[in-house]
């Protein structure tokens, strides 16, 4: 296929190389003039695009670093990155970027995975966990045993579906090829025998019929555009397994949730502290943190990390009773301490003013989990609690519904009455599939209503089955990410749900405008066609008909480049 499109690239130049030199020959000076200044203005925009392309990619180069510390038995020594072997281990410092993927050997480690998601936030790994290249060591120094390096890492393969290899194979850009091609090899056709015929003016007509059809550098264009929206899809986190996978993302109407990914990996964490009667942040979150036990244990584990990251001592309770989802009634240092939901702390001889209760209302009218906490018989503040996932699958799936796009939670026998649990709390319905790979596919398929495109989030743990039979399979928040993009699925390498609807709409928008593309190329050539044929067009309104295309078509395809086009307007890192 692309040496396909090379040899009728290059068709397309000859032809029009030919048709400068015929005007030439027969003495039409600035015809021949006129056209040279509009192939060079054609090749500009042409380089251009080119480059616009291999910014991204350059972009994505400059977090790589050009040599690596490698661990020896007695010494450590450098080498170049694309040189390191599997089962070298790597040595990692504060502010440097991780060189390979491989498996974490240090005890802890504290990332910022920003090249690879497009997130910003910290994420904490452990021993014995998958790190990828381009990941940002925030933490200790850290050693890492080497699996890929260079061109293998994950991070370098995401982008190998946008090289013009792959998305030749695009079945958008296939549509603008053809088309282009037919234009071209007819035009070269009829031209040939305009040229060797005894009609008035045969030549310069075969001249100008050379020089105006444009059909190949539009589908240039549009593999162009292609290609830009891919490289923008995987800068947020998407490793697509082949273009193809892009132009169905497009066609995507159903999206089923597989339950695993909704219910294993929440993320709890504090959305806020507000203070009252002169108590600080720090007596608020050291109270929690030794007093919350009716608090679930994400809730409590972000109470506890938020205080050992300020530095607050929290000591334990002299003496506690512990209501279940209820409160806590406890002594600390002697005061009278109560924490838990704001009807819990009034029955413990509380005044709550309303200032509190509106306060707490609001807050749990957002989605919040709040925790009020008093001491003394008096409110010290009110916590906030967000399921960070939770609100954003919500956001999710109120932005699929806006986009026409059915979503349902994908359960199976074991895990039904969870999956409910989960289909209540994100306001869709439950679709229960079967738990063996026999029967997923099929399961997935009684989902879906006929003619629905399905895409899958699942986890790559229990749902190969499933993810193999939707038209996308998408893992998220796989352990080894590694491991599911080489069993052939999209792998998503973010944890923020949002940006699934958003490749959605980067796909159907890039869809849309490559078919805008290859009409709009289809529509002028055969308009120019019939100029120059009908003889109101020359040479040389020929070439700049064909230079007027060109630039159309490119503006179309940088048009991909503008982030609020598909609603990204994330900052820097």
């Amino acid at each position: 296929m692309r040496n396909a499109f090379r040899l009728t690239f290059l068709l397309s130049l000859t032809a029009k190389i030919c048709a400068v030199a015929i005007l030439l020959s027969i003495g039409a000076v600035v015809s021949a003039g006129i056209a040279v200044g509009a192939l060079c203005a054609a090749a500009v925009l042409l380089v251009i695009a080119r480059r616009k392309k291999r910014a991204l990619c350059d972009k994505l180069a400059s977090t790589f670093p050009v040599a690596v510390r490698v661990r020896g038995q007695d010494s450590m020594h450098e080498l170049l990155a694309a040189q390191t072997g599997q089962g070298v281990t790597v040595v990692v410092r504060n502010g440097e970027r991780i060189p390979v993927d491989g498996v974490l050997k240090s005890e802890t480690a504290r990332l910022s995975e920003y090249p690879l998601a497009g997130e910003s936030k910290e994420v904490i790994k452990k021993s014995g966990a998958m790190v990828y290249a381009g990941s940002l060591n925030e933490g200790e120094q850290i050693t890492v045993d080497a699996i890929a390096a260079g061109k293998d890492t994950l991070i370098a393969q995401r982008y190998a579906t946008a090289r013009f290899t792959d998305v030749i194979r695009s079945q958008s850009v296939r549509m603008a090829y053809g088309l282009g091609t037919l234009f071209t090899l007819g035009a070269v056709l009829v031209a040939f025998v305009l040229y060797f015929s005894d009609w008035q003016n045969s030549i310069e007509l075969a001249a100008s019929l050379l020089l105006v059809i444009s059909g190949v550098e539009a589908a240039y264009f549009v593999a162009v555009l292609v290609s830009l929206a891919i490289m923008r899809s995987a800068v947020k986190g998407m490793v697509l397994k082949n273009s193809g996978q892009f132009d169905m993302l497009a066609k995507i109407s159903l999206c089923l949730l597989q339950q695993s990914p909704l219910t294993r990996y929440r993320e709890t964490v504090i959305a806020s502290v507000r203070t009252f009667w002169g108590a600080s942040t720090e007596d608020v979150l050291g109270i929690v943190a030794a007093a919350g036990l009716y608090l679930d244990n994400e809730s409590l584990a972000a109470a506890t990390r938020a205080a050992r990251e300020k530095n607050i001592a929290h000591h334990p309770p002299e003496k506690m009773t512990v209501t279940k989802d209820q409160g806590t009634v406890a002594t600390i240092g002697g005061a009278a301490v109560v924490t838990g939901n704001i009807g819990f702390v009034a029955a413990h001889n509380v005044h709550i003013q309303e200032e509190v209760k509106n306060y707490a209302a609001a807050e749990a009218q957002r989605g919040m989990v709040v925790c009020a906490v008093a001491r003394d018989h008096k409110i010290a503040g009110v916590v906030s609690f967000a399921d960070v996932a939770l609100i954003s699958m919500q956001g999710a799936v109120a932005q699929l519904k806006d986009m026409g796009v059915r979503s349902a939670v994908l359960a199976d026998y074991h895990t039904q009455n969870e999956a409910e649990r989960a289909g209540k709390e994100l306001g869709v319905t439950v679709c229960l599939g079967g738990f063996s790979d026999t029967d997923q596919g099929a399961q997935l398929r009684a989902c879906a209503q006929p003619g629905e495109r399905v895409l899958l989030l699942g986890d790559g743990v229990y749902d190969a089955g499933f993810l193999s039979s939707a038209d996308v399979g998408i893992v998220m928040r796989a352990d080894d990410k590694r491991a599911a993009f080489a069993a052939g699925e999209t792998v998503f390498l973010g944890s923020d749900f949002g940006r699934i609807p958003q490749a959605i709409t980067l796909a159907r928008r890039a869809v849309r405008l490559a078919r805008n593309g290859s009409l709009l190329a289809v529509a002028a050539n055969s308009v120019g066609f019939a100029l120059v044929l009908s003889g109101f067009v020359g040479a040389a309104g020929a070439a700049l008909w064909s230079a007027a295309v060109i630039g159309v078509a490119f503006w179309n395809a940088v048009r991909i480049m503008r982030q609020e086009e598909y609603g990204t307007h994330d900052g820097g890192h």
